[in-house]
């Protein structure tokens, strides 16, 4: 993940909660589970790394989320009824943004205030099939009059609880992301919502391909994960199209 991630740009009753919790599909027979505390990525190109550290609540919810070289820049998640309220987020201790979450039964509205843009927001909308997954991620933006503008969206589908195709859409489709999986725990799955859509899947991503629809090569990148005693990876190595490599590392809290 880069650290456009840590801006929360791409967020996500009673059938829905399971999303919000632990991975029940993360939960061993002995009734163990594994909380993900922290991740550590390289910093562009210049051979460093970052961490973000996150912390939960009693019920296993992610409930702050910051980097460790400073502490400043972070995120607040507050939860009401069992569910997310909204997310606080600052930069280097200063109020940035807040996303307000909006239930109902069967779709989900975030409004997005950016405090960096006076008087600036932003909607997020997803509807969800009978399972509960989204299948529908519609942006929208504020005019000055105060009236909403459709912007860009995205269709997905699932199958056995993993995302296997997201599609880009503007005024016509932009490209079409399709991913495989293997048979482990999720490294993300305590995250849920938090961390971007495709961490809901159950399983974890062994490969992504992008195909573009006006043509070209597709862009191919392939995860290999290596594995603790417990089925959780501790260590992510992402090879692109281009040869290059990424490496990510992982830390668990387990009960």
């Amino acid at each position: 993940m880069k650290t456009s991630k840590f801006l929360l740009s791409r967020l996500f009753i009673v059938f829905l909660i399971f999303l919000f919790s632990c991975n029940k599909d993360n939960i061993k027979p002995d009734g163990t589970a594994c909380l993900l505390t922290r991740i550590t990525e390289p910093v562009g190109e210049t051979g460093g790394t970052y961490s973000y550290i996150i912390e939960y609540n009693e019920n296993h919810k992610p409930v702050r989320y910051y980097e460790a070289e400073n502490t400043n820049n972070y995120t607040a998640i507050n939860y009401a009824n069992n569910q997310i309220d909204n997310m606080i987020k600052y930069q280097d201790g200063v109020l940035s943004a807040k996303y307000t979450y909006d239930w109902a039964s069967d779709s989900l509205s975030i409004l997005v205030q950016n405090f960096y843009k006076a008087g600036y927001f932003e909607k997020i909308v997803y509807q969800f099939d009978e399972n509960g997954f989204p299948k529908t991620e519609q942006w929208y933006w504020q005019n000055t009059d105060g009236s909403w503008q459709k912007g860009n969206y995205f269709v997905y589908q699932w199958e056995n609880n993993n995302l296997v195709q997201s599609e880009y859409w503007l005024t016509d489709k932009v490209y079409t992301k399709t991913f495989e999986y293997d048979n482990k725990f999720n490294v993300y799955g305590s995250l849920g919502w938090f961390y971007g859509i495709e961490t809901l899947s159950k399983n974890n991503i062994i490969k992504e391909t992008i195909t573009y629809n006006q043509g070209g090569t597709p862009d191919v990148t392939e995860y290999t994960y290596q594995y603790n005693e417990t089925g959780y990876p501790y260590n992510l190595t992402k090879t692109y199209s281009n040869n290059t490599t990424e490496e990510i590392s992982f830390e668990y809290s387990c009960n």
